[in-house]
């Protein structure tokens, strides 16, 4: 007894996906709908991983940099006040630290540049926030006259690690003599174009609230509720204070992406559901072509579960071949998504991240197996849906 590699119904379908005795119209079809399935993958791969991407992005902004919760005063706030110094105590909470921000001038360039100046405890702050794993050069501040800018602001202006510069505000006489140590890349064009970064007490002093601060951002442990956390620190401070979190700092933000995800995940699926229907067409075309091979093979005593068997694997391999190359396709054109769109504006004067309306300098991109995964099993799912009617 001779032993096959594979059964036999898989190796018809091998033989009719692209036989030499079909006619070239028939091939053309199964390639056209094989283009059709990749092209859909692909969109819907570069969709996922953009949009991924964009909420990824988005949620370590307002958590990484503004913290999970925040805390402020109708005024300003005492760190040190027995109401405050008591939050780190409470259940999920992992640390605390003051911030402080004012308007001011730095010099050089001349003339000043406006600036925002925020002040930081920069021993507490990495322990918070993620500003410190956002280095682009140079260190983090050890002395009280070390301060960190922006990329964007850096290259505008000429400056360099070890740059001089001097801060002025309305509410200091005299300006501040400060040194740049380190140059901090975050990807949002208003932190990297127009902050400066330096100690607490340096902000204060520009402000002219000594001892006093603007904001508490606090950190939560990895696992512990928001929402719990949130009502837990709401409840055990004053009316005076308002607390919020980083699902409440842009609410609508959050919802437009989660909406616009949904609606163009919506819109590419329909168009692969178009495409596999292509495929069941081509299928009906096959089934027409191979009538006199079916009908040899119900001489043979084939039964008609066989010959379903033989077409639905047929159409699965139509589909795989698209998935494989539509995931192929789609990765590459999300992993070098940056440099395309580089080369795009360089040619066209296109620019598709305009900084004044986008807070970032590229496309973020993130990739999901689970949500390729998805993709795939309903492409297959459908496709037997498909395949059974020819």
């Amino acid at each position: 007894m001779i032993r096959q590699p594979l059964p036999y119904s898989i190796q018809l379908s091998l033989t009719y996906l692209w036989s030499r005795a079909s006619h070239s119209f028939i091939r053309i079809v199964t390639a056209i709908s094989i283009a059709g399935i990749a092209l859909s993958v692909a969109a819907i791969v570069v969709i996922m991983a953009i949009m991924d991407g964009f909420a990824h992005t988005l949620k370590q902004q307002l958590t990484g940099l503004h913290a999970d919760i925040q805390i402020e005063h109708i005024h300003t706030i005492d760190p040190a006040h027995s109401t405050l110094a008591s939050l780190s105590d409470l259940v999920g909470i992992d640390a605390i630290t003051p911030t402080l921000t004012v308007a001011g001038f730095m010099q050089p360039p001349d003339p000043p540049v406006f600036i925002s100046i925020s002040g930081i405890d920069f021993e507490q702050d990495p322990n918070v926030t993620t500003l410190a794993n956002q280095l682009d050069s140079g260190h983090w501040p050890a002395k009280p006259n070390h301060i960190l800018i922006g990329r964007s602001l850096a290259n505008h202006h000429g400056l360099l690690l070890g740059s001089t510069v001097r801060i002025h505000s309305p509410n200091h006489p005299q300006p501040l003599v400060r040194t740049v140590v380190g140059i901090v890349h975050t990807g949002i064009q208003r932190l990297d174009t127009g902050h400066l970064f330096t100690n607490i007490a340096t902000a204060q002093a520009l402000s002219g609230v000594p001892n006093r601060v603007h904001q508490l951002k606090v950190r939560i442990a990895p696992h512990a509720d928001l929402h719990t956390v949130h009502a837990s620190v709401r409840d055990s401070l004053p009316d005076a204070y308002w607390v919020t979190h980083w699902m409440s700092i842009n609410p609508v933000a959050l919802r437009a992406l989660r909406l616009e995800h949904t609606v163009m995940m919506l819109i590419v699926s329909l168009i692969l559901l178009m495409a596999i229907g292509n495929m069941g067409t081509t299928l009906l075309i096959h089934v027409l072509d191979k009538t006199h091979s079916i009908g040899i093979l119900r001489a043979l005593g084939a039964r008609p579960a066989f010959i379903h068997r033989v077409f639905i694997i047929h159409g699965l391999l139509v589909t795989t071949i698209g998935l494989i190359i539509g995931l192929f396709i789609g990765i590459v054109i999300s992993y070098y998504i940056n440099p395309i769109l580089a080369v795009v504006d360089q040619f066209t004067g296109i620019h598709l991240l305009p900084d004044g309306i986008y807070y970032l300098d590229h496309i973020p991109v993130q990739f999901n197996a689970l949500g390729y995964g998805l993709v795939a099993m309903s492409a297959w799912c459908t496709t037997i849906l498909c395949a059974w009617y020819p």
